[in-house]
């Protein structure tokens, strides 16, 4: 009878009813087996290779099964820090062994928001685009390989730093870090006094472990150590103490726990150990740091590795040996073999591909021994060539050379802008997996387990069958199970947009612009060129080909933004890869480099910095706000003008919320640059709300408050994709978030006009489904989020009424894969469905959303439902009128629709079945219909996920509804009659009125939101804190935590929104964060660790305070949170009376009179 038993590097396949004739003349280890039997000679056979065991009258086949090494993948991003809604993230992935696509895992906050498809070249190199993120911690994900990253609001400090050299000593539990690092100013070495401090990154936020304060020497180089300790990964945090504005981050690649552990190579003679950071004596090979542990002498061969080679070398007589020579990438095995042979006997080992496993089997005196040892083959280069400098805005190009054919990410981006993971150390970290996988299945050391003994022996035969005994009574497991809970459960996440429809990007406000300066000679005329606004952190980020010769230039247009950029390359050929880096100066004779708060409040003063360059002679330097002159102050003048020399000074001003424009005139050369200061709490944008016109009806945009521009539609579809685009990317997904993303990616779904949307679409369905499964209660409904307790959630209604609607698709054809997640979607709806008593069109309905329900399923009911509709939203309709003017009354009904979120979505519920009810129902339908489309946010969609939903179903109606005028119907505009087709070609329009048919329009207006003047339903604290106890006034570089604290305790749906000053930021990813979003994923608590990074002025000129704000509010309910406007710190330093710090603050006494 055939019997199989999986061993490290083979199946054994054996007849378990025969005798075991010759299984203890067979010692078998984890790779080798050893015949010590009668015989000509010692015998041993590896593992991994075909063969046999035992005896020929019961043989044990070998059939080899390979160590089943886990793929080298590696998954990185361009940056850890982006802008909210503003930027692109690049992930980039490299899977040499990847057949086409590569499938990631993006998540928001630790909660998965979809899964995305990467394609990847022959060389196993991809790259995809997330743009215009919303904020939140993000980290993407492929199996082990994970990279993190940061979307909020920041500011890039004057600070370049680089780690220039980086070493640990210790083991686990006691180590080290020393560290080198350069820093400097737009190309200018900063020196002095600079504070240092460790932050563990791992944690959300990040956590301070230690600080110290180190100098600067003339070279901008400081030297310094810090124990290190905690999982990582570990950046370091600069911050100069003269000038606390400045910061930089240096993250720590390779720094994780993990990482930081050593893996033995081999111990064969020298012990060799690799480590993803540097340590003493270690030399670089493929991202890994590779050196002495010590000397081993346990083992009977050593391992010498020279130019190159490889080379065994015998320390014992042997009997017998073999030795296994694993290119593991490229899977080829070579087999060397001998007998007798004498110690001090010399063996060169074949070395190819990225890295190679050798395993050693040994039969000397009267032992059997077996081992392993690694060897990183050094791999081919790749080189990168750049301008040393360059202008702003100039083009310039970036030469590669290397292995022909080979795939290149190229990147060129701001050199304050690090990551924890570079290319080389996260594919060196996933080399390091492997290693570990392949040396821990095989040991060093002797061998002596016998054949017989590693085959398990038959069972004893049954005895004779017994009388039926009693049943042995069972311990009864304990109530409901054993339930582990994490406090909070997991936070809401976002579903990933595949699309986004985006909209106009009009200036929010003028630009004030300087007056002429005055004329200098026709042959002294400095050269002037246009001001410098365009200040992007990424200026190129894409994948190139190597030609046949090995050469690619790719060319690279730069920014307006002064300083240093880093341009990296990462090559890969298949298993193969290298790195190149190298720096360019963007820089020009002549310049002023502003650096503006992000935030100041009304009144307030923060301190604005120019830094001024003259290369030679003098210039003149000027700044404006809204167009008004700004007073300046320098080492040894102040003025509302101040003429500097050769090499340029730092001008500082205080700085206000506004818009300004700096100008710096040489004798040859001017150059102007911009920037904007907003107030913190307020949000301003662009609204694209639509405007349903029927005949007779007209609107005019001087009646529009913050109105801004009228556009005629030819139809809505615009505002269809825009509002499904806006709903796809909702930021937070709990069960009925998740499944409104759901309905708007099936709407996407059903309306793509070319199958890679489709598909995308239907990959977006599929993940929302199984992210609903991961929520579903069987009998019960759905709870908040994948990892919360097992409760139902407040919402899980509203998401059972949303998959509910699923059952619209079944009439669609679609691939089994899809066709399946349908199924299992509404198998889990119907289950909650019944659970909550749920019927979605009950004959006597209580809410619009009922009585559509029943209206689209029961034609002879649809009369009675459209007027129960019209009866009953007339009390909604003028209160969503009311909010539509920023106003919000209290509202009294018998209704559960209490929010105007809930509203909203009633009253398109109510608006969608009038609408396609006609006749009579119509005019009332599309009244409704302005009220919800009136409302519509910055993204597209409308502020929750109740009333999007709703919105949708609402727009479907009017696509279906036909009732707009054709292209040739007429219209009048702005007192004239024309055609619709020539109507929607016009801009600047100022009135639009319907004549023939109904008209849609699209009206442009400025919305400001101030979170800050929300107070309703929610009791919170908010401290900064130090210490434990409540901060006083700070001094420039004080760490302090802020902590905000839920009194009234935390509801579903609730999240923080920090605005910070110019005195204090979240220094993280490069940037000082001002503003951000925190989830407090069910917790009433929670704590940002925060730096002072600038001085704060009262109105005087003496030391004062800033304020800033901090606002709760709730995703479902907008009337819900607590807004915190007036929240003050004070950030002072005492200076000589001779020293610029003075000399501002007499200045600004001087100006306020």
């Amino acid at each position: 009878m055939p019997t199989t038993l999986r061993h490290s590097f083979c199946t054994l396949t054996y007849d378990s009813t025969h005798r075991r004739e010759g299984f203890a003349d067979w010692v078998v280890g984890n790779a080798f087996a050893f015949h010590a039997g009668q015989g000509p000679g010692p015998q041993v056979l590896f593992l991994g290779s075909p063969g046999t065991l035992g005896q020929a009258s019961n043989p044990v086949k070998i059939q080899p099964e390979g160590l089943g090494f886990p793929p080298l993948v590696a998954v990185i991003t361009d940056k850890m820090l982006y802008r909210e809604g503003d930027d692109t993230v690049r992930i980039v992935v490299y899977a040499p062994r990847a057949s086409g696509a590569v499938q990631l895992r993006l998540l928001l906050n630790g909660s998965e928001l979809a899964k995305v498809q990467v394609d990847v070249d022959e060389n196993g190199l991809g790259l995809f685009e997330l743009r215009d993120p919303v904020a939140g911690s993000y980290s993407v994900e492929q199996e082990a390989a994970k990279a993190s990253f940061t979307v909020a609001a920041y500011k890039l400090a004057p600070l370049t730093g680089r780690l220039d050299q980086v070493r640990i000593e210790g083991g686990k539990g006691a180590e080290t870090l020393h560290f080198t690092a350069v820093l400097e100013t737009y190309g200018a070495p900063l020196t002095g006094s600079v504070k240092v401090t460790l932050v563990d990154m791992g944690s959300h936020p990040p956590v301070h472990r230690t600080s110290l304060t180190l100098e600067a020497d003339s070279a901008g180089r400081l030297e310094g150590s810090v124990a290190l300790s905690g999982a990582g990964p570990f950046a370091l945090q600069v911050q100069a103490t003269r000038d606390a504005m400045k910061t930089a981050t240096l993250p720590l690649p390779g720094s994780r726990q993990e990482e930081r552990e050593e893996v033995v190579l081999s111990a064969w003679g020298t012990r060799t150990v690799a480590r993803l950071v540097p340590f003493e004596g270690a030399h670089e090979r493929r991202g890994l740091w590779i050196g002495s542990g010590g000397e081993s002498k346990g083992a009977p061969l050593q391992l010498v590795e020279e130019n190159g080679k490889a080379r065994v070398r015998f320390r014992a007589d042997i009997d017998a040996w073999r030795i296994v020579v694993m290119d593991v990438h490229r899977g080829s095995v070579q087999e060397l073999s001998g007998g007798a042979t004498e110690a001090g006997t010399s063996l060169d080992l074949p070395l190819a591909g990225t890295w190679t496993l050798v395993l050693a089997g040994l039969a000397y005196l009267g032992q059997r021994w077996e081992g392993r040892a690694a060897l990183v083959v050094p791999g081919k280069q790749v080189q990168v060539q750049a301008p040393k400098t360059a202008g702003p805005g100039e083009e310039v190009d970036i030469t590669l050379r290397g292995t022909p054919g080979a795939s290149a990410f190229v990147l060129v981006k701001d050199l304050r802008l690090q990551v924890a993971d570079t290319p080389q150390s996260a594919t060196a970290a996933s080399l390091r997996r492997q290693l570990e996988h392949a040396l821990k299945g095989v040991s060093d050391g002797p061998v002596q387990r016998t054949l017989d003994a590693l085959i398990p022996h038959p069972p004893p035969p049954m005895p004779p069958m017994m009388p039926a005994m009693p049943m042995m009574a069972v311990p009864a497991p304990a109530p409901g199970g054993a339930v582990v809970r994490r406090a909070g459960g997991m936070p809401p996440s976002r579903a990933l947009r595949e699309e986004r429809a985006t909209g106009s990007h009009q200036a929010l406000s003028k630009q004030g612009g300087a007056p002429a300066a005055e004329a200098a000679a026709p042959d002294e005329k400095p050269a002037e060129g246009p001001s410098r606004s365009s200040f992007p952190d990424v200026m190129l980020a894409r994948v190139v080909r190597l030609d046949a010769e090995g050469k690619a230039i790719v060319p690279v247009k730069l920014g307006d933004g002064m300083g240093s950029l880093a341009v990296e390359v990462f090559s890969v050929t298949r298993e193969d890869w290298a790195v190149a880096r190298a720096e360019l100066l963007v820089t020009k004779p002549v310049f002023g480099e502003l650096v503006l708060p992000r935030f100041v409040a009304a009144g307030d003063h923060a301190e604005g910095v120019l830094h001024v360059r003259v290369a030679s002679g003098e210039a003149t330097v000027t700044l404006r706000r809204e167009g008004k002159p700004v007073r300046l102050f320098c080492t040894n003048e102040s003025g509302e003008q101040l003429t500097l020399t050769a090499p340029g000074q730092v001008v500082r001003f205080a700085a206000q919320a506004g818009r300004y424009q700096a100008e710096v005139r040489g004798e040859s050369l001017v150059d102007r640059a911009e920037g904007k200061v907003e107030e913190p709490g307020k949000l301003v944008w662009l609204q694209q709300a639509l405007r349903m016109l029927s005949p007779g009806e007209r609107v005019d945009l001087e009646q529009e408050p913050g109105g801004l521009a009228l556009k005629v539609l030819p139809s809505i579809d615009k505002t269809f994709d825009r509002m499904v685009g806006g709903l796809r990317s909702y930021a937070h997904c709990c069960c009925e978030q998740t499944s409104a993303v759901l309905l708007a990616a099936t709407a996407a779904w059903l309306t793509a006009k070319d199958e890679d949307t489709k598909r995308s679409a239907a990959a977006h369905m599929r993940a929302c489904i199984a992210r609903e499964e991961s929520m579903y209660l069987p009998g019960k409904g759905f709870k908040g989020w994948p990892e919360y307790p097992p409760e139902v959630f407040t919402y899980s209604p509203g998401a059972t009424l949303n998959l509910l609607q699923m059952d619209m698709v079944k009439a669609f054809p679609m691939d089994k894969e899809l066709a399946k997640s349908v199924d299992r979607c509404l198998e889990m709806a119907r289950d909650a469905a019944k659970a909550h008593g749920i019927d979605p069109a009950p004959p006597s309905p209580k809410s619009a959303r009922e009585a559509y329900g029943r209206f689209s399923k029961f034609t002879q009911d649809r009369e009675k439902m459209a007027a129960f509709i019209r009866e009953r939203i007339e009390p909604w309709e003028k209160q969503l009128k009311a909010i539509l003017k920023f106003e919000l009354p209290a509202l009294r009904t018998e209704s559960y629709h209490h929010t105007p979120a809930m509203i909203r979505a009633e009253t398109a519920f109510g608006a969608a079945a009038l609408i396609e009810a006609g006749g009579e129902h119509l005019p009332h339908g599309l009244a409704l219909a302005n009220t919800v489309l009136g409302a519509v946010q910055e993204n597209g969609s409308l502020y929750s996920t109740l009333d999007s939903v709703a919105a949708i179903t609402l727009l479907a109606a009017l696509r279906n509804a036909r009732i707009a005028v054709g292209p040739e119907g007429k219209i009048r505009v702005d007192g004239q009659d024309t055609t619709l087709a020539q109507a929607v070609t016009r801009t600047g329009l100022r009135q639009v009125e319907a004549v023939e048919g109904s008209v849609q329009v699209q009206v442009d207006r400025i919305v400001e939101e101030d979170y800050t003047a929300i107070n309703e339903g929610v009791k919170a604290h908010v401290a900064l804190m130090r210490s434990g106890r409540a901060a006083g006034v700070l001094a420039p570089g004080d760490s302090v935590d802020l902590v905000i604290t839920l009194e009234s305790g935390y509801q579903a749906g609730d999240l923080v929104h920090v605005f910070l000053p110019d005195a204090l930021s979240w220094v993280h990813g490069g940037g000082q964060v001002k503003r951000f979003s925190l989830d407090l994923v069910g917790q009433n608590e929670i704590r940002v660790p925060l730096a002072a990074t600038g001085l704060t002025l009262d109105a005087s000129g003496g030391p004062g305070r800033q304020r800033f704000a901090v606002a709760v509010r709730n995703m479902y309910d907008e009337k819900r949170g607590k807004g915190f406007g007036d929240l003050e710190v004070s950030v002072h330093k005492t200076a000589g009376p001779g020293g610029l710090a003075q000399r501002v603050l007499k200045g600004l006494k001087d100006l306020v009179g």
